[in-house]
């Protein structure tokens, strides 16, 4: 790990915001509306929309189709087990009832804007894979958009993780090399080997404990106060 980075560069959903309860959030809502005519509960319902997003989203960030086609497509895949084929209007409508309560909760993780805080006098940056539009109304909903010296997102730099590019992309603007910068985030695949595939140095955020994930040599922390802790504690 570096004395002292240049940049420190992070992940958004997952590692600065919990995206997964706000997920939560909206598949609540989606399901009091729509759980009795998919013939689904909610548990089968969660499984569903994680395999059809997976699906959908990875053509999106490869380009195949824009963010409402995948959202369009999510819907007819998840109506069409119950016989419904879905026109544009009703599948945008379907989606709408996920949507806001999934935008309403979005929050960041408990101890964020105290580690933001103790990273202040480091360059600070993110690099998150989505559409442009939605990344930068979560950060600022959640009160962290001016803490960072440059958002970069994959639907705006024609890039996304793990192309080691989209990292080098995000260094090259920074002004600053590769291996001076430290990315965090709570992907393995995609963050942390995607980082150092593009030079970087890397912190995997584990909440969970998952020991599975924890690989040898790789620096995991629980909270992002604990990168606070190293940045902080290398340089005396």
């Amino acid at each position: 790990m570096l004395v002292r980075p240049a940049a420190i560069i992070f992940d958004l959903d997952g590692t600065l915001v919990d995206d997964e309860s706000a997920v939560e959030a909206g598949l609540s809502a989606f399901h009091a509306v729509h759980g009795r005519a998919l013939g689904l509960a909610l548990p089968e319902l969660r499984l569903r929309w994680r395999e059809l997003f997976q699906q959908h989203f990875n053509r999106y960030l490869s380009g195949q189709v824009s963010m409402q086609e995948q959202r369009r497509l999510r819907m007819r895949d998840l109506f069409a087990t119950s016989g419904r084929c879905l026109t544009d209007q009703e599948a945008d409508s379907a989606f709408s009832s996920y949507r806001r309560a999934y935008t309403a909760g979005w929050r960041t993780f408990p101890e964020v804007p105290q580690a933001l805080d103790g990273l202040h006098g480091f360059r600070l940056a993110v690099l998150t894979n989505g559409n442009g539009d939605q990344q930068r109304a979560k950060l600022a909903a959640t009160g962290i958009a001016e803490r960072f010296e440059g958002i970069f997102v994959s639907s705006e730099i024609g890039m996304a993780k793990p192309d080691q590019a989209a990292f080098r992309h995000v260094a090259s603007n920074l002004g600053v090399r590769e291996r001076d910068c430290v990315f965090v985030g709570d992907n393995l695949d995609v963050d942390i080997r995607g980082a150092a595939q593009g030079g970087m140095d890397a912190i995997l955020v584990d909440r969970r404990f998952d020991s599975t994930a924890r690989v040898p040599d790789l620096v995991t922390v629980s909270s992002l106060l604990e990168v606070v802790a190293i940045v902080r504690g290398r340089n005396g």
